[in-house]
């Protein structure tokens, strides 16, 4: 994607048509990212309430209770996640 763009930034490249077909992209595709539209990824990104670190922080923290043998429940897992949220400051209320 990058380089396509760069192709039609630097107008070396004769249409957006072209390029996106060279690099096997949708042309509304391109189009979208050239109008600066972030990519459905992006998006979900933005929507997350953990990042990776915080998400692994949660697993160990279950996979830990169950080596104790407490295996947890949706319920509790769900309450273990805003214990978490509310550590760090926001909210997962719902």
């Amino acid at each position: 994607m990058q380089l396509a763009m760069e192709a039609i930034r630097s107008k070396t490249a004769p249409s957006i048509r072209k390029v996106a077909e060279l690099f096997d992209i949708p042309p509304s595709t391109l189009q979208d990212r050239l109008a600066g539209q972030e990519s459905s990824e992006g998006i979900r990104r933005h929507n997350q309430r953990f990042n990776v670190e915080e998400e692994n922080s949660i697993a160990k923290a279950a996979l830990q209770l169950h080596a104790w043998g407490w295996p947890l429940s949706l319920q509790v897992l769900h309450s273990l996640a805003i214990w978490f949220a509310d550590q760090k400051g926001g909210s997962l209320a719902s």
